[in-house]
């Protein structure tokens, strides 16, 4: 028996023996197969929408992620987050 290794948001690996919850989930952004649940948050929410490893939830201009509910490739990904930018003096 295998355990089930998709993460889910916040909380880890599902650890299932043959699970079959997981198995057959599509990442919502290119449909490949989905290894996780992003786990971004917004408004005291869980965004939760499953991705494979290369995407990520698209960030804004101002390198937040809400209120965009939408996810990209991580080589796509046209912003920086806020918590990475220098500060300027």
């Amino acid at each position: 028996m295998t355990a089930c290794t998709f993460t889910l948001a916040w909380i880890g690996e599902c650890g299932r023996e043959d699970c079959t919850v997981h198995a057959n989930l599509k990442c919502s952004c290119c449909g490949a197969p989905a290894t996780h649940e992003c786990e971004e948050t917004f408004g005291g929410n869980l965004c939760g929408a499953f991705l494979c490893g290369d995407c990520e939830h698209q960030l804004t201009a101002d390198g937040t992620n809400a209120p965009a509910l939408m996810h990209c490739r991580k080589s796509d990904q046209t912003h920086t987050p806020w918590w990475k930018r220098q500060e300027t003096a």
